[in-house]
């Protein structure tokens, strides 16, 4: 029973430095794209407003969710198939939600690019911060029952 909760404070741990890093990434995002959509007209849907804080918490759901899942997945060692595979399922599961929503709002191909690299982006620096934290045993890799 002890081990079952160890496990569960360990996947808290990914999920929520991983949800971190997701929302971080979309903020530097949001503001990035507030300064050059000055200059191009594409990406003033993500200028920082209202809309962006149900944009930072679906990311940072992502996050949490992805966080607890890599840790599980990537517990049998150095196989980068499996992290790279987990990062991509994740990407385009996100992705492909915001295309739906995307191309029926806007139809806008640039924009749907966009969105598109965000979550594989995003998705990836957290993969690499979590396999730092695996590494230096700030988070403990899964152990299998």
């Amino acid at each position: 029973m002890e081990r079952l909760q160890a496990e569960r404070i360990e996947s808290i741990k990914a999920g929520g430095l991983s949800a971190l890093v997701c929302g971080t990434v979309v903020l530097v995002g949001a503001i990035a794209n507030t300064v050059l959509a000055t200059r191009w007209n594409a990406l003033t849907v993500f200028s920082l407003n209202w809309s962006i804080g149900l944009h930072l918490a679906h990311a940072m759901l992502a996050g949490l969710l992805f966080g607890v899942t890599y840790r599980y997945v990537v517990r049998q060692g150095e196989n980068p198939h499996l992290s790279a595979g987990a990062v991509l399922a994740f990407a385009l599961v996100r992705g492909l939600a915001q295309l739906e929503t995307g191309w029926t709002l806007h139809g806008n191909p640039t924009l749907l690019l966009l969105l598109g690299g965000e979550s594989a982006l995003m998705l990836a620096i957290a993969a690499g911060v979590l396999n730092v934290a695996l590494s230096r045993k700030a988070i403990q890799p899964f152990v299998s029952f």
